[in-house]
């Protein structure tokens, strides 16, 4: 937890505030690179130039998915959050 100076629990809020936005817009940033990534492998295994197996590709396709599901769900989870605490008019970040 962050503490501090005159401004140390403003601080701590607004650190908390920039790591709930963050995280998710990296893991956008990551999701939209495997994205590519992945767009380039199935290419390149549609005109017969990549020699990967069945049982890799399907291994880089399942990864991909679950990542992509942890993401929706957590930020699932963060939005309704931020719903309830609006509804309820609370805090968010206390």
């Amino acid at each position: 937890m962050r503490s501090g100076g005159a401004g140390g629990m403003m601080g701590t809020v607004e650190w908390r505030y920039r790591q709930a936005i963050e995280r998710p817009k990296a893991d956008h940033r990551c999701d939209r690179l495997a994205a590519e990534e992945l767009s380039l492998l199935l290419c390149e295994l549609a005109d017969g130039r990549s020699d990967l197996g069945p049982n890799t590709v399907a291994r880089l396709l399942h990864r991909f998915q679950e990542a992509l599901r942890r993401h929706i769900h957590a930020e699932s989870l963060l939005m309704e959050a931020l719903l309830a605490a609006k509804a309820e008019a609370r805090e968010i970040f206390q």
